[in-house]
């Protein structure tokens, strides 16, 4: 298959998601604010996983899967895909900005609200943490995850392995994701930035929406 051909057929799954989401008509924005609708529509979304990627604040991006309630008051859990590394955000809304018909250009975009760190790590200038869960809300070091034990067992006098239930985790303290069709041109660079370096996350909603916005009329006036 055709690169061309490859972008034409994921932008029909996008565009098909779109309308799973509005039935009647496609609008030009909406905000979600309440947590189960926010999972609600993510998951539609993540049901067609090869059809989006989702940039993070500070750079890199996944597949994004669909999302679950975080036992993290207020918090959601964002996946990749079964035994992926899930993300846990505390959202503040999620919203949608489309132009005209060019669904190429469509995205979400997940603000989110601050979320305390674990305290597991001294403070640093990251605005994220990968830690490792024991239990549910339970956290210790990334390293012991590597170490597959995390305490030490004094009575038996022998490592205590990790249970069944760890897992790793990142946490996000704060900043925004955008979503876009896998095979939007955001994600080639065809901007003149890298969208990998999480630059959407150094610009206001409205200053990011501003500049997809120009370039989506662009294109169309070329057709």
């Amino acid at each position: 298959m055709s690169i061309r051909k490859q972008r034409l057929e994921n932008l029909f799954k996008w565009e098909s998601m779109l309308k799973e989401i509005f039935p009647i008509s496609i609008p030009y924005s909406c905000v979600w604010e309440d947590k189960q609708e926010i999972l609600s529509v993510l998951n539609i979304v993540g049901s067609i996983a090869s059809a989006n990627h989702m940039f993070c604040p500070e750079g890199g991006g996944i597949d994004m899967a669909g999302a679950i309630e975080s036992v993290e008051k207020d918090c959601i859990e964002i996946s990749s895909g079964e035994n992926s590394i899930p993300y846990i955000i505390k959202p503040k809304n999620l919203k949608f900005n489309s132009f005209n018909s060019n669904h190429e250009w469509s995205y979400f975009r997940i603000e989110t609200n601050y979320l305390e760190p674990s305290g597991i790590y001294k403070k640093d200038k990251y605005k994220h943490e990968e830690i490792t869960e024991i239990t549910p809300g339970v956290y210790r070091e990334r390293s012991v995850w590597d170490y597959e034990y995390y305490n030490y067992d004094l009575d038996n006098n022998r490592e205590k392995p990790l249970p069944e239930t760890a897992r790793l985790i990142v946490r996000y303290m704060e900043g925004s994701f955008v979503i876009f069709a896998k095979s939007s041109p955001y994600n080639f660079s065809e901007l003149g930035f890298d969208p990998y370096d999480g630059c959407h996350n150094l610009m206001s909603n409205d200053e990011f929406k501003k500049i997809i916005s120009e370039v989506a009329h662009l294109r169309i006036d070329r057709i």
